[in-house]
């Protein structure tokens, strides 16, 4: 039996940095993953000479004294990626009302340019983002300070204070209808929470503000190279500093007795055989669903527990339409990055059930297209493009295309090619691109049961849990077990999914494990 002081399942992002804060600071680390490639959802994949990246589109915190950076630099790692900055979020385009903006990132500049354009709206435009933006200031700076500190730095902001208690359980709607009253522009502040799926009567208000703001403040980014360079330059410095990467490595059980675990059982997917590993401390970052219902045995969890698991409900999975085309869309006048394309009249509960469980997906609420080749043109031959769309399904439907053996069937496949045929169609209108079919070269169609597949993730959720206001705030899951020695990390504990959300996890389970076994053998490599 191999034996580490700390044993992490998984490598995603959270993993990762936990990974490698934990192997920097002289522990002795394995990270056991099921892939055969590190990084999640957060990886590429390339098809005769186009590099597609199926789910990141912008990552914030990455300029100089950003909170990303910051994670990095705890293992030397700042210096290790480059990072591209986006000079705008979005080119949002209101399809049915003739409206289109292409919003800049910086604070100061998109709160200019809102008011600009609604000039009606000014006053309540810049009450929001001033009354708002200092409740995530305050936020950030609050999980800077000690517990003490904490409680001074309350009494010192009230007010604020107050305010972020009064939005804890509520939807975006709740606060930001009160100053807003135009319909165009209440979509448009809220385009982040259509993104994910949600509308602004649903989603979590400080979630909301949280990924916004972030955003504003630290800029917006993408990886060179691709979100799966980040997750390769991540395990790269991880096997520098010592710890140890164990790939095709799927975690199948743990052996727990009395409230602590004393082994992990995994697989080896190329040999076909099974293994076991123990330490002192196990981070966990898969499926939490899976962990407490599979992985360990009955009564380990107390029953509240594991029903506060099972009935919660997860985001959206998604189906992603990648396509490497023989055109280069920047000469052809196409600058954009994101543009995303908002149908009004589709953008109702009653229509999204339609799309998401009937997989009818003719009439979509918003058309997320992003050319990651304007961006970073290292991602496909020169004078070519690469461009995708993606947009929000459950995985359930999509059960009805599997076999009794759970292998996909051929009604699946054609399927799937009608499916990315009406979203070419959208891409071709957007666009305006005549024929767009002929000239697509590589083309590659992901659905819910492809996320499923490499991840695991209960429903192929794309940011973990529902995204509304109780669930991520109030009745959050946080990353302590009763388990004595084992912590949880990634995008089912607080503070959530997201890059940045999942990194800060990471740094908080770790954090947590290196207290418990002290530092005193371990120094900085």
């Amino acid at each position: 039996m191999e034996t580490y002081e700390v044993v992490i399942l998984g490598s995603g992002i959270s993993g990762l940095i936990a990974g490698n804060i934990l192997a920097k600071k002289g522990y002795k680390v394995c990270i056991l993953e099921k892939n055969f490639k590190p990084g999640g959802y957060v990886l590429n994949f390339t098809r005769n000479g186009y590099r597609f990246d199926p789910i990141i589109h912008f990552i914030n915190g990455c300029g100089p004294d950003g909170m990303m950076t910051q994670l990095l630099s705890l293992f030397d790692a700042q210096d290790e990626i480059e990072f591209i900055k986006l000079n705008e979020l979005i080119h949002w385009v209101d399809v049915e009302r003739d409206f289109e903006i292409h919003d800049p990132i910086p604070f100061d500049e998109h709160v200019k340019t809102l008011c600009k354009c609604f000039p009606h709206e000014s006053n309540g435009i810049q009450k929001f983002y001033k009354k708002y933006a200092s409740v995530v200031r305050w936020m950030m700076e609050w999980f800077t300070k000690s517990a003490l500190g904490k409680m001074g730095f309350i009494f010192t902001n009230i007010i604020t204070f107050i305010r972020f208690i009064r939005a804890i359980n509520k939807p975006i709607s709740k606060i930001l209808e009160p100053y807003i009253s135009d319909s165009i522009l209440k979509e448009l502040i809220s385009a982040l929470a259509i993104s994910f799926g949600y509308f602004r009567y649903e989603m979590s208000a400080i979630l909301f503000i949280m990924s916004e703001m972030s955003y504003r403040f630290e800029g917006a980014w993408y990886p060179k190279g691709g979100a799966g360079a980040l997750s390769k330059m991540l395990a790269e410095v991880y096997l520098k500093n010592g710890g140890l990467l164990k790939l095709g490595a799927e975690v199948k059980r743990l052996k727990i007795e009395g409230k602590k675990v004393e082994s992990i059982i995994y697989q080896d997917r190329r040999e076909k055989k099974e293994f076991s590993i123990t330490g002192k401390y196990v981070i966990s970052d898969i499926d939490l669903t899976t962990l407490v219902n599979e992985m360990c045995v009955p009564n380990i969890f107390s029953k509240k527990y594991i029903q506060k698991i099972n009935q919660r409900k997860t985001t959206y999975s998604s189906i992603v339409i990648s396509l490497g085309i023989n055109l280069d869309l920047k000469k052809r006048g196409f600058d954009d990055y994101e543009l995303w394309r908002f149908y009004a009249s589709n953008a109702n509960l009653a229509n999204l059930n339609i799309t998401t469980k009937n997989l009818k997906f003719e009439n979509i609420p918003i058309e997320l297209i992003t050319c990651y080749s304007n961006l970073d043109p290292t991602c496909c031959p020169k004078g070519k493009s690469v461009i995708s769309i993606i947009y929000y399904s459950w995985l359930e439907p999509w059960k009805k295309f599997l076999k009794a053996n759970n292998e996909k069937s051929e009604k699946y496949y054609q399927f799937k090619k009608e499916v990315g045929d009406i979203f070419i169609k959208k891409i071709e209108n957007a666009l305006k691109i005549e024929n767009l079919e002929d000239k697509i070269e590589v083309i590659d169609i992901a659905t819910p049961l492809t996320l499923h597949d490499y991840t695991n993730n209960r429903n192929g959720a794309n940011f973990g849990w529902r995204l509304d206001p109780k669930m991520q705030m109030t009745q959050a899951i946080r990353n302590k077990t009763s388990v004595k020695n084992l912590v949880l990390c990634g995008q089912w504990v607080m503070p959530g999914a997201s890059i940045s959300a999942t990194s800060l996890s990471g740094f908080a389970a770790a954090s947590r494990v290196s207290k418990k076994l002290g530092s005193s053998n371990h120094t900085n490599n």
